[in-house]
């Protein structure tokens, strides 16, 4: 049974639940084992992930977490992607995949191409919770879970240079995580997640710098914080501030569009609430409760077009895929690692 090295750069949620979902999918009927090495910038991080079971080994340095790797799948905060792009490239293999989970995949991909050889190859990967933790914010360590992507969406994102094996690459690694693989252009990518996620961490800091500029603040006011509030305002606590200012500016333009239509919105319900509309205020949320309610309904039952039967492993899985007949040839002589 062939064994695949995944590289994990980056043990925060996600990539902790990778490397969770691996092992699990280890323990099965598998066609493949998966030795994962992590990598984090901070020691402790490392040491509970192995703890955890989410990684094998650990290695301090980026170049030495990457060495041999097949796949590396790159987690780690947005901040940390250009220098990490640079030093991955020096020491990955040929033939290998990125799988960047950064939350703008344009940008990681300029960086990609500027660094990366032509025989290693990127593509976009972000994979969307499990339906049943979509209420779970927490993004830290402790948060993973090895079914975190199960039957979950998960975004792949080539580009048109994108070799045919490496897309199937990423949509078999989906299968194993747990999640269902769905393709959408990096730059449409980016533009829907300046709504849904870049839109919530601006909501959240700019709530917290407006109730910190409040004199009751340093009185009262900290006090009466319930978790509604530490919900939108935790990406103070769990993102660095130079990753949300570098994903800010780097979807500026989306981002942009998103405050914009946020305004409308919260500009027409001030008017309601000045005027006391009571029925104008009944009626805009009990919209917007049914719209909800659909879709959460829809995000659990996961037929977002219509029913589709789940999408199974490739014949022959990873190796006859990985790049063909080369990577093939190099585990039938090795007989696996």
């Amino acid at each position: 049974m062939p064994t695949l090295k995944v590289a994990i750069l980056g043990l925060n949620r996600l990539g902790a639940s990778v490397g969770l979902a691996l092992r699990r999918y280890s323990r099965g009927e598998a066609k493949h084992q998966f030795e994962v090495i992590g990598h984090d910038y901070s020691a402790e991080v490392e040491r509970q992930a192995r703890e955890l079971g989410a990684i094998a080994r650990a290695e301090r340095g980026i170049e030495e977490a990457v060495r041999g790797a097949d796949v590396v799948v790159l987690a780690l905060g947005y901040e940390d992607l250009r220098d990490a792009y640079r030093r991955l490239a020096s020491a990955m293999r040929s033939g290998g995949v990125v799988l960047d989970c950064a939350p703008l995949k344009a940008k990681s991909q300029s960086w990609a191409s500027k660094h990366l050889q032509p025989d290693q190859h990127w593509i976009g990967f972000s994979p969307m919770f499990n339906p049943k933790r979509m209420f779970d914010a927490g993004q830290t360590l402790e948060a993973a879970r090895e079914d975190d992507f199960d039957q979950g969406a998960v975004v792949i994102t080539p580009t048109a240079a994108s070799l045919r094996e490496a897309v199937d690459l990423a949509s078999n690694f989906a299968l194993v995580l747990g999640g269902r693989p769905r393709f959408l252009d990096p730059e449409e990518h980016d533009a829907l997640l300046a709504y849904s996620a870049a839109l919530p961490d601006l909501l959240g800091v700019a709530l917290f710098a407006s109730l910190r500029a409040q004199v009751s603040w340093e009185e009262d006011g900290q006090w009466l914080t319930p978790p509604s509030f530490g919900a939108l305002t935790r990406v103070l606590k769990e993102t660095h501030p130079d990753g949300l200012r570098d994903a800010w500016l780097g979807n500026r333009d989306a981002l942009l569009r998103a405050i914009d239509g946020l305004l409308d919105q919260l500009h027409e319900v001030r008017e309601r609430l000045e005027a006391y509309d009571q029925d104008a205020i009944e009626a805009w949320v009990v919209r917007a409760s049914d719209d909800y309610a659909t879709w959460v309904n829809r995000r659990h039952r996961a037929d977002w077009d219509h029913p589709q039967p789940v999408p199974k492993l490739s014949d022959g899985g990873f190796v006859t895929m990985l790049f063909g007949s080369k990577l093939a040839e190099r585990f039938s002589k090795k007989g696996g690692r």
